[in-house]
């Protein structure tokens, strides 16, 4: 058996164990499980403990964890950092993504994440000019807007073009003008009085015609 197919069968298994509430097999029992050495058991549990899947403790042993939304995002983001997708692309995968989910947040945001949105706006419209924190506060706001929707799976995606899109945007922080930044503040604020009337569709229209037009900077 190859080390990627070993890595696999290792991840299964204790995936399995972990949801029927099996106890999680030692090191020495998974070697005898899948009949190799413990070094390539310890080389397939050190790939799980560094992507956040398991964690070993001398004490406790092996035990399975569930990565929150936002590590999982930024899992995936690494991987599109590398990809050398062109912005646009992704531009379009976010307009996707958003539209999507904001079919959703309409019909599930609680009127507590209403009000935690306003005060984020609240906060950018304060620091405007100060750019690295108004985007920080930009992500921050849809980030919300994501979570409120309640879908996990989707949460995580939307992140993960999220997080690549802002690092893309703090790259190109200073070719951005005030103007650029005043729309980015106006969508948002459109955004969140949509959503405070329930009405999905000028929340998605606002968003696509900003998605369109964000990366346009090249």
């Amino acid at each position: 058996m190859d080390e990627e197919s070993l890595f696999r069968d290792i991840h299964r298994h204790l995936l399995k164990q972990a949801r029927t509430g099996e106890h999680i097999d030692t090191e020495l029992r998974l070697a005898d499980r899948f009949n190799v050495s413990r070094h390539y058991v310890r080389r397939a549990l050190e790939t799980l403990t560094q992507m956040g899947v398991v964690t070993r403790t001398q004490k406790r042993g092996i035990s399975f964890t569930t990565p929150e939304p936002e590590q999982i995002s930024k899992q995936l983001e690494s991987k599109l950092k590398v990809s050398g997708f062109d912005p646009r692309e992704l531009s379009e995968a976010r307009q996707l993504f958003d539209t999507a989910l904001l079919s959703l947040t309409t019909r599930r945001i609680a009127p507590a994440s209403l009000g935690i949105l306003s005060e984020t706006l609240q906060q950018m419209e304060g620091c405007l000019e100060f750019r690295g924190a108004a985007l920080k506060l930009h992500q921050r706001f849809w980030e919300i807007i994501f979570e409120s929707a309640g879908n996990r799976v989707l949460q995580v995606f939307a992140n993960s073009l999220l997080i690549n899109a802002m690092n893309t945007l703090e790259n190109h922080m200073d070719d951005l003008t005030p103007e650029w930044y005043s729309d980015m503040l106006s969508c948002d604020r459109e955004v969140l009085q949509a959503l405070r009337q329930n009405n999905l569709d000028d929340a998605q229209r606002v968003v696509s015609n900003w998605l369109t037009q964000a990366f346009d900077f090249d």
